[in-house]
């Protein structure tokens, strides 16, 4: 056989075997528990509603209720309720400088909480008159907290925010040993993973466990938590029952089978998953509209900036070992080799183009907005994800026991005790 007759061997991933076997395959459906947690979240959502309601013009006391909802993972129930409460407080443009009752904290978590929804509210709160940050905030663990969290949500020319982000970020570093627990855990993970570029389940499954920690928090809310966390969970474990439809197609190669089409079909359409993520992930939804699908057609500035940061954060994650599997063409080679940069700089430049992605992406979720805020979320919460697998720059798709390992126990194994 001569040299350009010999086989070409195609490099291949070199995936870590499966963690879970037939874990999520051969399960019990647990339906009689699903029902009686799903009777029980009901209960809770009525009292729930009761306390929004009670909130009233407060403020305060809406807003903290909004955010640990949130944070808990149960605000998806009170959706409507959480946006006119918010577009009421917005619309009163409350002048957060004019009463010391609103300290850095409320602020701040003010300020994220509108800008999470889409709302501009001005970011020049937190400087003094020489546009310095006050120094007695290095001695507020819980306001800087807010801050830091808050500072995620800037957008490009936003100076004051980028320097509120390096200044929370190191005085947290510096304060997070001293602070109280539960305390200090929500800063230490906050500096591992902040809260805008988490997500959202395993977030919330991170919060139940330190918000169950705090002395003054609501028993109801932590119980309304817990069950509804363990509901969704069932389903989740349901659902991954039922897409394990693609072991058919393995069946069918190992068997030298050859389907009728429509079999073939029907059993495609279930494992035809990661084709256009954004796109397919609104098939079915009532909400996305034809303008919304050809809005996403055109290539909009948001949906760009959410594939820059995909490409870039992956190229990060596996360059070495793409280049150990004889891959040439990779990114980060490729801006070496343009830019004369050394792998240190090109990672560098990669990380500098995806946070100005990050800030297009939440400048595209500004209100007003003539698309539909369930598109936007979509993208946002497909990068998310991106931000999860390949936290610390590791390859969390390729080796899941690297990075994903604990949050997939934590959202479909482990249930919480009640």
């Amino acid at each position: 056989m001569s040299q350009t007759q010999a086989e070409i061997q195609r490099p291949l991933a070199n995936f870590s075997p499966s963690l879970w076997g037939d874990q999520f395959i051969n399960q019990d459906s647990g339906a009689n528990a699903a029902e009686n947690h799903s009777n029980a979240v009901e209960d809770c959502k009525n009292e729930v509603l009761d306390m929004i309601s009670a909130a009233g013009n407060n403020l305060v006391e809406a807003m903290n209720l909004i955010d640990t909802l949130e944070r808990l993972g149960i605000s998806y129930h009170f959706e409507r309720e959480i946006e006119e409460t918010l577009q009421h407080f917005f619309n009163l443009n409350t002048d957060y400088s004019d009463d010391e009752s609103y300290d850095l904290y409320t602020v701040a978590l003010h300020f994220r909480l509108f800008r999470q929804h889409g709302h501009r509210l001005s970011s020049r709160t937190w400087v003094d008159v020489n546009g310095k940050f006050h120094e007695g905030l290095k001695n507020d663990g819980k306001g800087l907290l807010s801050l830091y969290e808050a500072s995620y949500l800037r957008t490009r020319g936003e100076t004051i925010l980028d320097d509120a982000l390096e200044f929370a970020t190191a005085t947290l570093k510096s304060i997070a040993p001293h602070l109280d627990s539960p305390l200090t855990k929500q800063v230490v993970h906050a500096l591992i993973q902040p809260l805008h570029y988490g997500n959202p389940r395993i977030e919330a499954r991170n919060f139940i466990s330190i918000y169950e920690q705090y002395q003054h928090k609501n028993e109801s809310l932590l119980r309304f938590a817990k069950l509804d966390y363990n509901l969704l969970q069932m389903l989740h474990k349901e659902e991954l029952h039922e897409v394990s439809s693609y072991h058919v197609e393995a069946k069918w190669f190992i068997q030298g089978y050859l389907p009728p089409f429509d079999e073939y079909l029907k059993n495609a359409l279930i494992t035809c998953t990661y084709c256009y993520h954004t796109t397919t992930a609104l098939l079915g939804d009532k909400s996305a509209t034809k303008e919304d699908f050809e809005w996403l057609s055109e290539k909009p500035k948001m949906l760009v900036a959410g594939l820059l940061i995909c490409r870039v954060i992956d190229d990060i994650a596996t360059y070495e070992v793409e280049k150990e599997r004889g891959q040439s063409a990779t990114g980060i080679e490729s801006y070496m080799r343009d830019n004369g940069a050394t792998i240190e700089e090109a990672v560098a430049k990669f990380f500098e183009i995806a946070t100005d992605a990050w800030k297009d992406i939440n400048e595209e979720c500004m209100r007003p907005s003539p698309y539909s805020r369930d598109v936007l979320m979509r993208i946002l919460n497909l990068e998310r994800i991106i931000d999860v697998t390949y936290k610390g720059n590791e390859d969390g798709y390729t080796q899941p026991e690297k990075v994903l390992k604990p949050h997939i126990i934590a959202l479909f194994v482990d249930p919480i005790e009640l």
